[in-house]
């Protein structure tokens, strides 16, 4: 009995002093590193979290079902390359091949809407990646002075009001053109042989051609963008309430990740009618059209995973290629590759949708519409995916520049539907966006995420302060 009750008391754990939390009146002892090495630390996450983004529209009123993302440019992708800080781009470069949007007035010799030769004044006229309004004393556009394309109808380029460096609107597309004439269809009105309803019609036709005519509707304001350059801090990592990284941004101006984009309607006696004739209902018709900026990687991987650019190698260990092994291998291929012989594409786009019945059909001169709409996009499955990424908690764990979980990301969001459904744009994550609104963080998820433990304080976190 002696030698079993020595047994169990050798088999027993010895005690051990109870686990006590930090105190945090304590220094934190590795804040005694050198600055240098503290300073090579936040440039490194810094370089982990920023990224290219594809500057692109998405729309849910769409012909096709999959709702394909659109470029903004016929003849180049246009990329911007920054940080992503709740929910918007702070903007840190432009990259060289982008630079279309502000250089083609210069490149193509251009002329203003007077027909008067455009010369660009070295007044900050074309910034970074945007043009600026100039106006007369009236209010009138300066056409002259603004740098308008219209190369395409439907080219879109960035403005800003010359008075105004928040006042950022996109070029509209040939779409609004479109929700003008759907807002004003005389089509339906009845009855349809009254004397009343031709007066009707008359008023909707004279209110659609003064709209059209209205040089303020090319224009349609971005949400919560600005054109301010600044030099700031944004948090990288904190350790501690005594220790935060920080990593120094040069700033070239600021892009909500998704906004929505609204063509402007006057608030008139017919915006309003419900009787006689139930008007509100038509003038309220939208594309429900958004700003999109996506990661460059998650558009490439679902257009170039598994097909040309890569080794049979890396292919196996699905690899996404990058924009430069693109470009690279479009250069070196002219006569396979699908962008245009432009080696400014490096995106696919979808093939040309009208019959060649309309194409011949053309009135001469005029250039058939050129396809927009990148291939294998889903705004259904994007959408989702930021705000997972850039408006929820989970915003802490996503790296944008790990091709596995790029891979697992796409998996999940095309396989779960509890996953689309709650990071959905009206989801409990971010606050619904209406009219001319840029999506935000929902105070339910900034709240979640402030409670969050300080270790995973990431770039991409709602706490990053500029």
């Amino acid at each position: 009995m002696a030698t079993t009750t020595a047994a169990a008391a050798d088999a027993e754990p010895e005690p051990t002093d109870p686990v006590l939390p930090a105190d945090p009146s304590l220094p934190c002892p590795i804040g005694w590193l050198p600055h240098d090495l503290w300073y090579h630390i936040s440039s490194f996450v810094a370089s982990d979290q920023s990224s290219d983004f594809v500057v692109s529209t998405g729309q849910t009123v769409c012909h096709n079902s999959q709702m394909p993302l659109r470029a903004l440019c016929d003849d180049a992708d246009i990329v911007l390359h920054g940080v992503p800080a709740n929910g918007q781009l702070y903007i840190t470069a432009v990259p060289e091949e982008s630079e279309d949007i502000r250089k083609d007035c210069e490149s193509m010799g251009l002329v203003a809407d007077d027909g008067q030769p455009l010369v660009m004044p070295d007044d900050g006229t074309v910034g970074p990646w945007y043009s600026k309004i100039h106006r007369h004393v009236g209010g009138a556009i300066d056409r002259h002075r603004t740098p308008l394309i219209d190369r395409h109808d439907s080219r879109h380029v960035f403005y800003v009001e010359g008075t105004a460096p928040s006042a950022v609107k996109l070029h509209i597309s040939t779409h609004e053109d479109d929700v003008v004439k759907e807002r004003h269809d005389v089509t339906d009105l009845r009855p349809a042989n009254s004397r009343e309803t031709q007066r009707m019609k008359t008023r909707l036709v004279n209110r659609m051609d003064a709209i059209m005519a209205d040089e303020n509707r090319r224009f349609m304001r971005v949400s919560g963008a600005s054109t301010k350059a600044c030099k700031g801090k944004l948090t990288v990592l904190a350790l501690c309430k005594a220790l935060k990284i920080k990593a120094k941004l040069n700033v070239l101006g600021i892009l909500p990740l998704m906004a929505r984009l609204d063509h402007t309607n006057p608030v008139d006696e017919l915006s309003d009618m419900t009787y006689p004739y139930n008007l509100k209902s038509q003038m309220t018709y939208s594309l429900n059209k958004w700003l999109m900026l996506v990661p460059s990687k998650w558009v490439i991987c679902k257009q170039h995973n598994a097909q040309r650019v890569l080794s049979e190698q890396q292919k196996a260990q699905r690899k996404i290629p990058t924009i430069e092994q693109i470009r690279l291998w479009n250069r070196l291929h002219p006569d396979r590759r699908t962008a245009l012989n432009n080696p400014d594409r490096f995106l696919d786009r979808n093939a040309v949708t009208q019959p060649a019945q309309h194409m011949m059909a053309l009135p001469h001169g005029q250039v058939p519409e050129l396809p927009m709409d990148y291939a294998n996009t889903s705004f259904k499955t994007l959408a989702p995916l930021m705000v997972y990424a850039f408006f929820s908690c989970a915003n802490r764990f996503v790296s944008l520049t790990s091709d596995a979980e790029t891979h697992m990301l796409f998996e999940r969001a095309n396989t779960s539907a509890s996953f689309r459904e709650e990071f959905s744009l009206t989801g409990p994550h971010v606050t619904a966006a209406g009219p001319s609104e840029h999506l935000t963080v929902s105070k339910a998820s900034a709240a979640a995420s402030a409670e969050m433990s300080p270790e995973l304080e990431l770039l991409g976190g709602y706490a990053g302060v500029l």
